[in-house]
């Protein structure tokens, strides 16, 4: 769950969540942070789970992460028509 999200749903502003979920464990897990913001899932990818990332820290620092992406990289236009923008709407866009 982007913590932009979280943030601005905390503040009172009103959030329009255009986060892809998926059918999986991860997407479950995105969808259940959802709720307990309030925040429908407006955009269900039906074929796919959520990704997530591994960060391995040695004892001198030095990090490694594994990436394994996941429905969110993989948004169709359909998908997006799902999200109905006003003209006011700001966009904040990650990753």
């Amino acid at each position: 769950m982007p913590l932009t999200s979280r943030a601005l749903t905390r503040l009172g502003v009103p959030v329009l969540n255009g986060m892809p979920v998926g059918n999986g464990t991860w997407g479950n897990a995105v969808e259940s942070a959802m709720k307990a913001l309030h925040l429908p899932v407006l955009m269900r990818h039906p074929d796919m789970d959520n990704g997530w990332c591994l960060a391995l820290a040695e004892p001198g620092g030095e990090r490694t992460f594994i990436s394994i992406t996941g429905c969110e990289a993989h948004i169709t236009a359909a998908m997006l028509q799902r999200l109905q923008p006003t003209a006011d709407t700001l966009i904040y866009v990650n990753g």
